[in-house]
This record gives C-alpha cells, sequence and structure tokens, in this order.
C-alpha cells in the first residue's frame, strides 16, 4: 500500500508541476505586448513600391546611384544641375544582368548632348562640356544583346566633375 500512496505523490506533484508550467506559460504568451498585432503585420506586409520609371532621380556630383533594368523598369531618368562651361564625367557600370545598355545626356530644352550604346560592355564612361546652366537628365535603358540569354540586371549611374586633359605632346 505504500508503494500505491508513493506513486500516487509523485504523479499528483508531476501534474501539479505541468499545470504551474502550463498556467505560467499561457500568462507569458497573453502577456507579450502585441503579439497577435505583430504576427498579423507580419502577415499583411505590402508589396513593394513599384518604382515610377519617368521621375527622374536627384544625382549628386560624384555620388553613385543605382537602378534596376527588366522589363518592369524598361528606363530611368537621374538629373542633376551644372553650369555653362562645366566638364562633367559620366559614368554608368553594369553592376549585374546579361543586357546592353543604352544612355543618353539630355539638356534642359530636351536635346541629346551626348550618347553611347555598348553591346556586352560593362563599363561606359563619357566626358563632355556642358552648354549652359541648368538641369540635365541622363536615360538609361537596356537593350537585349540578342545572345539568347538576356538577363534583368543592376547598373550604377554616376556624374563627376571632370578635368581637363592637357593636349598631347607631337611625337619627333
Amino acid at each position: 500500500m505504500s508503494n500505491r500512496i508513493h506513486s500516487f505523490r509523485v504523479l499528483s506533484l508531476v501534474l501539479a508541476v505541468a499545470f504551474i508550467l502550463g498556467l505560467t506559460g499561457l500568462a507569458n504568451a497573453k502577456a507579450t505586448p502585441g503579439h497577435q498585432e505583430t504576427m498579423l503585420a507580419l502577415q499583411e506586409t505590402p508589396a513593394a513600391t513599384p518604382i515610377d520609371v519617368d521621375a527622374p532621380v536627384a544625382l549628386e556630383m560624384g555620388k553613385a546611384a543605382t537602378t534596376p533594368l527588366s522589363q518592369d523598369v524598361s528606363h530611368r531618368y537621374f538629373k542633376f544641375a551644372g553650369k555653362a562651361n562645366q566638364l562633367v564625367s559620366l559614368a554608368i557600370v553594369k553592376l549585374s544582368g546579361n543586357l546592353t545598355v543604352k544612355s543618353s545626356l539630355i539638356d534642359q530644352a530636351g536635346s541629346e548632348i551626348a550618347n553611347f550604346y555598348g553591346l556586352y560592355m560593362t563599363q561606359f564612361s563619357l566626358t563632355t562640356k556642358l552648354p549652359q546652366d541648368g538641369n540635365y537628365q541622363v536615360y538609361v535603358t537596356y537593350d537585349n544583346p540578342g545572345s539568347g540569354d538576356f538577363a534583368p540586371g543592376e547598373v550604377s549611374v554616376m556624374v563627376s566633375e571632370a578635368t581637363a586633359q592637357a593636349a598631347p605632346t607631337p611625337a619627333k
């Protein structure tokens, strides 16, 4: 009989501990601030904001900006302010993807003043003198290189102040 009493006490102790742990866990779950709200917020995360390809991205001289180029983001505009006779360098680097990059430098009147197109190129740079004070735009788009393995990618665009090159010395 003492064996049964001992078993009953052990079983009662185990059940009491389990009950207390269960209540503690339930109390903690209910006391966790915002647990349900957090779970709901995670479930209702909004989709990424689509890129407005026609809204120009501001460029700061000497600082690069990146953009994806794909079927969804077929082109991008970047803008910067320039001065008359200012020598600027426009650099575009293909960071990823298998695509051909085309670019144009456009003045405030909407005229193209410089451009480049590079099939299978990974980095482009051109230097030009700005004709007048004003706001300029860089238009960047992509093309399928025609090799059958087109892949969307990302490019980096940077405008920086350039220095004039010294005239070469003629060979004798």
